[in-house]
């Protein structure tokens, strides 16, 4: 087993050392060279292997990127800043103070701020135009070439990329805005800025049956709404002007028929009077006293603020001494002065004994005398004083009738 060892690091040492022989010059030493190449394929087959020569293969040649010119290329360094160059005294001053005012020493923001004033001055319809269509296309073309410049150097910048996406779809929102209301002005500045304005691709779709069928169908719907839309405007605007004519119409037919009939009862009347008919009397007028007034509106919210209803109960509530055989009745039988009271203005008996029939009379009673006072007021006075409310009506339409004087 040692023997085996030492035999292996003997052929080890000795074949490392022929390798380098046969490295440093195997001119001189052909034999060694001959023995080095059997010892390694030697030692290749006997377990002791080389590592592979590393091969290194050729890299592609970088490109070299043309230098385009950039928005700030037509700045020379000798140039003054913005904020020195309209003052007199900048251009006297020695060389020092001129190239810490000047572009030389100017950070990129000074030279772009210079650059978008050059392009405002070329584009602004006088000195003090800041805010026209024309000067924010010339500054959103600043900002644009600026975008443009810095994705030359970094062209994975995607925020600053959409940015400009941004700023170019909003310059040629303006520019399409500008071209439609005034074209010269926006010859004048693509001409002065060096933009070049295309048109937008036309719509195009492919066309198939279904599409055609649809569109037909479509185009139908739409007639037919339109359609039934006119129809519905032409009835409304009938409708809307023959209740004008109508009642034009009716309003002086209506004003014919009253004139002749006043015509025919003024002619009748005197007809009457002058030769009066056997057995029909022509009616007198009665005095103010005992004429009944004319009722013209109907007792509702609002009605009782009248002319007509301005008259009194002829007798208090209580005035029990006016009328004692009333009084009498009503205090030893209610429902017979209910009774008698309702047969004596004109009804049947048998409302004054039924639910809310002597509310009803008093409610009649009140807007046929012209007196005073609410439906509310008639159904609390029959309810909570029943005989004297009784008692009192029973001697209105006495005395109404004549039979009982009210001066009593």
């Amino acid at each position: 087993m040692f023997t085996n060892m030492a035999l292996r690091s003997v052929l080890r040492s000795s074949g490392s050392m022929i390798r380098d022989r046969s490295g440093v010059c195997p001119s001189l030493c052909p034999s060694l060279a001959s023995a080095a190449t059997a010892t390694g394929s030697n030692l290749k087959t006997g377990g002791f292997a080389e590592k592979p020569l590393v091969r290194h293969y050729a890299r592609a040649a970088k490109k070299t990127l043309t230098a385009s010119p950039t928005l700030l290329s037509d700045l020379t360094p000798s140039m003054l800043k913005l904020d020195y160059a309209d003052v007199p005294l900048a251009q006297t001053t020695n060389d020092l103070v001129k190239r810490l005012i000047s572009l030389d020493l100017a950070s990129h923001k000074e030279k772009l701020q210079l650059k978008k004033e050059m392009l405002i001055s070329k584009v602004q319809r006088d000195e003090n135009d800041r805010n026209s269509e024309e000067v924010r296309v010339a500054v959103l073309t600043a900002r644009i070439r600026n975008y443009q410049d810095h994705l030359q150097i970094h062209p994975k910048d995607k925020a600053n990329k959409r940015r400009m996406l941004m700023a170019v779809d909003k310059r040629k929102k303006m520019l399409k805005k500008l071209r439609l209301l005034r074209y010269e002005a926006f010859e004048k500045v693509c001409e002065q800025l060096g933009i070049t304005y295309t048109f937008p691709p036309e719509y195009h779709r492919r066309v198939t049956r279904r599409w055609l069928a649809k569109k037909a169908f479509c185009l139908k719907v739409f007639k037919e709404v339109q359609k039934r839309k006119r129809e519905e405007k032409l009835k409304m605007r009938q409708n809307r002007d023959t209740p004008k004519t109508t009642v034009i119409a009716v309003t002086g037919r209506l004003e014919q028929l009253q004139s002749f009939l006043c015509v025919s009862d003024v002619r009748l009347c005197g007809e009457r009077a002058q030769h009066p008919t056997p057995g029909i009397s022509v009616p007198r007028s009665r005095p103010n006293s005992m004429s009944n007034p004319v009722i013209s509106h109907q007792p509702g919210a609002g009605g009782f603020g009248t002319n007509v209803q301005t008259g009194q109960w002829s007798t208090q509530l209580c005035a029990c001494c006016s009328d004692i055989p009333i009084c009498l009745l009503g205090f030893f039988c209610g429902p017979c002065l209910h009774c008698y009271t309702a047969n004596k203005y004109g009804e049947s008996c048998c409302l004054g004994i039924l639910p809310g029939g002597m509310t009803a009379i008093r409610t009649h009673m009140r807007l046929t005398y012209g007196i005073q006072g609410s439906i509310c007021n008639d159904a609390l006075m029959t309810f909570f004083c029943g005989i004297c409310e009784s008692c009192r009506m029973a001697r209105e339409v006495r005395i109404r009738n004549g039979e009982v004087d009210a001066s009593r």
